[in-house]
């Protein structure tokens, strides 16, 4: 009699590690493809796994939720898909802000007191950006910065603190207030010319 193979029963109907983020990931590429219908563009695993820099199988595995994307690569997933850092961070079962937020409030490590006070602040105004700031905040440079700072793979209270401090630049950046597309570049030709 031919030997069949034993099936795990203590694993058997639990799905894949990350069926969460596989379930978004479908949400994403349909997504993705009602926006570029119109323009004739079909989705294809093996172009965008391309296009994103990402080995094929290894995007096929994040795709069937057994394993999960890099820090790194969560960055340029949410770019390709056009889909905001967080959610894929969140899907991928990373810190968000909030949790780092979280994370550097519980953290009992000697920290000076001051700048850890300063990150749990400036985080907090991150997480409540009224919606007219959230817009020069999608054009700028610094949620760039930002963006990187969450999607890397350093310690959390180092990237809470890279986090913190884009923010915080944002703030205080004279040209935040100025859409790209209104701002005037004439000023820096002769510096970099």
């Amino acid at each position: 009699m031919p030997r069949t193979k034993q099936i795990d029963k203590s694993r058997a109907g639990t799905g894949p590690p990350y069926a969460e983020l596989a379930r978004q990931m479908e949400i994403w590429i349909l997504q993705w493809r009602a926006r570029h219908a119109r323009d004739g563009v079909a989705y294809n695993q093996r172009a965008a796994s391309a296009a994103m820099g990402i080995n094929y199988t290894s995007f096929s595995y994040i795709l069937n939720g057994r394993t999960r994307p890099t820090p790194e690569q969560t960055l340029i997933i949410a770019r390709y898909f056009e889909v905001p850092l967080e959610d894929v961070i969140r899907a991928a079962g990373y810190a968000d802000v909030q949790t780092l937020r979280e994370w550097v409030a519980n953290d009992e490590m000697p920290r000076d007191a001051a700048e850890k006070q300063y990150v749990l602040d400036v985080l907090a105004i991150a997480l409540r950006l009224p919606e007219w700031q959230r817009e020069t905040w999608q054009q700028s440079p610094f949620k760039d910065r930002a963006e990187k700072a969450l999607a890397s793979s350093r310690e959390p209270y180092e990237r809470a603190v890279e986090y913190a401090d884009a923010v915080y630049e944002w703030g205080h950046s004279p040209e935040r207030r100025i859409p790209r597309g209104m701002r005037n570049t004439e000023d820096i030709i002769p510096a970099v010319s």
